[in-house]
């Protein structure tokens, strides 16, 4: 997610904030004493989350164009971009080079006016921010703990770049080495199940603190690796025919696990009615990205706004 549409993300958990206690003013004008209106109670809630998500950059490298086999991470032969471009895309087994016609070089020339090799590969990718939904449900004991459940998703891009090596006719005979950079994305979505027990700090009427924590279960699926060279977008995990095209690698296995972890949260509570509450919460939680090579626990981070219906 660009910077931009995470500040729209801000500006309305600030405006819905600044609603709510505009709401929960307006009711205490017509009751400020009535414990109805402005109390906790125990029994089921459900409702919806709004929030932005900070991710960790280490599962970011899964979409850096080598690609898997099974569970393993392709060596640089056997890897996609080098696949789609050398090969595929490249003018191998007799195919034309539209490699070299997005690059504007000569096609058929002999050797190829430009190279990929393993140098060339990304060697950084990095997450942009996601924009976190959810249900999120809490069942209360009493008025300041109680169990909460909720399923959280969002969708996020990694992004990074490698290089092209082209060579460049100048009006002279001699001939210079051209350096190009060009973008490889990669998509994924999450799914967080969350498990744990919230408690208010404090004892006020309307506004709490709480901290809350519990078990945290992360499915992750791999979901789009693409390069971009000029105008040619090439999607790395299309099925690449092998009887079209002999010698290559099919490109069709396209992860999809669950990770074990935990959460921890800081919050503030805000009884709005007598029956809706609101929550403003930030979450750490190690969450495991339990596809590609070697997933581990890694500290994640979100921030959003929580709305509960009692029902």
């Amino acid at each position: 997610m660009k910077p931009h549409s995470l500040s729209s993300i801000f500006f309305i958990i600030i405006y819905l904030t600044i609603s709510i206690g505009a709401f929960a003013q307006y009711e205490s004008e017509d009751d400020p004493n009535d414990p109805v209106n402005f109390t906790r109670h125990k029994g089921f809630h459900a409702g919806a989350y709004l929030g932005g998500c900070f991710p960790n950059n280490y599962s970011a490298a899964n979409f850096d164009g080598y690609g898997f086999n099974d569970e393993n991470k392709n060596n640089f032969q056997n890897s996609w971009m080098n696949q789609k471009i050398n090969f595929q895309f490249g003018g191998g087994n007799g195919l034309p080079d539209q490699i070299a016609l997005a690059l504007g070089v000569d096609q058929g020339a002999i050797p190829k006016e430009w190279r990929f090799t393993e140098s060339d590969m990304p060697t950084y990718m990095k997450y942009e921010y996601g924009l976190l939904l959810g249900v999120n449900t809490l069942y209360a004991f009493n008025k300041r703990s109680g169990v909460v459940l909720n399923l959280n998703f969002v969708k996020l891009n990694a992004t990074g770049s490698f290089t092209m090596q082209v060579d460049k006719q100048l009006s002279s005979p001699a001939t210079y080495d051209s350096i190009l950079t060009f973008g490889i994305v990669g998509t994924e979505q999450r799914l967080l199940f969350q498990l744990g027990y919230q408690f208010l700090l404090t004892k006020h009427q309307k506004t709490n603190f709480f901290v809350e924590g519990g078990i945290n279960v992360t499915s992750t699926q791999f979901l789009k690796n693409s390069i971009q060279i000029n105008n040619l977008n090439i999607d790395l995990i299309a099925e690449y025919n092998q009887q079209a095209y002999p010698g290559s690698t099919a490109y069709v296995y396209q992860p999809s696990k669950a990770g074990l972890g935990y959460y921890a949260g800081l919050g503030l509570d805000l009884v709005v009615g007598k029956r809706v509450v609101g929550q403003i919460v930030y979450q750490p939680s190690y969450e495991k990205i339990n596809i590609g090579y070697e997933p581990k626990l890694t500290l994640q981070h979100s921030v959003g706004l929580r709305l509960y219906y009692r029902l």
